[in-house]
């Protein structure tokens, strides 16, 4: 899986890679696989891209998410780095969120009423952990002065 994922990385040179947290976040053996695949494919496609080429590795967050799912919380904290303002994008990925029958059960802790059709409960943000910025491991700290707002483009 992680040569599938390192050549589409070599050959579409994407500026960010967005993945699970290791622990797949809600310790789903699926999520955490495909995270370490992901991982391992962004170290391996540096050995065969240009510096300028390397991509920046980031781990999607749900704040307080493990406030309600002590059981499948990171055993380490995970600082989130940034926030994007996804308000403009609440009611698709809703959808997105509704289409995944088969995940019920994560998708009603992490976002209870959307899979009866109540996207207004999606917050204005989705958070994020820069891990490594263009192929540099970075000394994960959470801001002093709030979550910064950022963009992927």
């Amino acid at each position: 899986m992680a040569a599938k994922i390192e050549s589409l990385i070599v050959q579409q040179r994407p500026h960010v890679v967005v993945m699970f947290l290791p622990n797949g976040v809600t310790g789903h053996r699926d999520h955490i696989a495909i995270s370490r695949a992901t991982e391992q494919a962004v170290l391996q496609s540096e050995e065969k891209l240009m510096l300028s080429h390397y991509c920046t590795f980031f781990y999607a967050s749900i704040p307080h998410y493990y406030d309600y799912c002590a059981d499948s919380a990171p055993t380490g904290a995970v600082p989130v780095t940034g926030k994007v303002n996804i308000l403009n994008q609440r009611k698709t990925k809703g959808r997105a969120l509704h289409a995944h029958r088969s995940q019920v059960y994560s998708v009603n802790r992490a976002y209870p009423g959307v899979m009866q059709g109540d996207y207004g409960v999606i917050g204005q943000y989705e958070y994020y952990t820069k891990v490594r910025p263009d192929g540099i491991f970075e000394d994960i700290q959470e801001s002093t002065e709030g979550i910064p707002e950022i963009e992927f483009c």
